[in-house]
């Protein structure tokens, strides 16, 4: 349909209408004019619909073409690195955990757990988790996204993600309680989130930890996410555990309505 644009099925399920992104390996030859061709077609084809672009740092000189056709910025990003076997914080984890545990909380009421299963009551803790913890993302800032439409996105997001048998979910516990879960795949955190009873409690630390401890103890020389620089928190948690932040990055929004 577009040389330039994908559609975006899961987008489009979440948001409830036509969506679609801007494909990366396009941005070699985009120019103002080429956009503003594929949108017409868009907005022939369609009466709503959504787009979402990511520029790397090295394509910025494209962003005043997308300015002017209707696009806007909604959040800066980067990748946060970390090489598992040269991690001092992982290794003084590894010498004694407690330490990473919150002043207010007792260590052996602490429970971090992966999931051998994923069992119905399991699926809807974290289901419930992912309905309040997030608030830093791209549509979560979006001014033209409703809260309600964000917090149903991650939601059905983590859904997805419970679906695949290759992603694994860690899980931290406070008297048997589900506090917060880490989503990884491979060498990637894809998405953690706390319950807002937990929030800023300083758990997060622990749980990042071990789900690294994890990966490391099953073969991987490394660990990488992308982190939204709206989300200060998590920036400041991956600096103290010692990530090395690399491949800044640019999302912008598209709404026809």
């Amino acid at each position: 349909m577009s040389d330039i644009f994908d559609e975006t099925p899961w987008e489009e399920r979440n948001l409830g209408l036509k969506s679609f992104a801007l494909n990366e390996a396009c941005l070699t030859r985009l120019d103002q004019q080429l956009l503003a061709d594929e949108l017409a077609c868009l907005q022939q084809s369609f009466r709503k619909f959504f787009i979402f672009a990511r520029l790397p740092k090295a394509y910025l000189n494209l962003v005043p073409s997308l300015q002017k056709c209707g696009f806007y910025l909604v959040e800066g990003a980067v990748c946060p690195v970390i090489q598992l076997h040269k991690s001092a914080v992982l290794q003084a984890f590894d010498e004694d955990s407690s330490q990473f545990v919150p002043n207010r909380f007792r260590h052996n009421n602490i429970c971090f757990i992966t999931l051998d299963n994923r069992r119905n009551e399991t699926v809807e803790t974290i289901s419930a988790i992912a309905r309040e913890s997030f608030s830093s993302d791209r549509f979560h800032v979006d001014f033209q996204c409703s809260e309600e439409l964000a917090n149903r996105r991650c939601e059905l997001w983590i859904c997805d993600l419970l679906q695949h048998e290759d992603v694994i979910f860690d899980i931290v516990e406070v008297n048997g309680e589900a506090a917060g879960f880490m989503a990884r795949k491979n060498n990637h955190l894809i998405i953690a989130g706390f319950s807002r009873k937990y929030v800023r409690t300083g758990l997060g630390d622990y749980l990042w930890l071990g789900s690294l401890q994890h990966m490391r103890d099953n073969g991987l020389r490394y660990a990488e996410t992308l982190v939204s620089t709206n989300n200060i928190p998590s920036l400041n948690l991956h600096s103290r555990l010692g990530f090395k932040f690399r491949n800044p990055q640019y999302s912008f929004h598209f709404w026809q309505q």
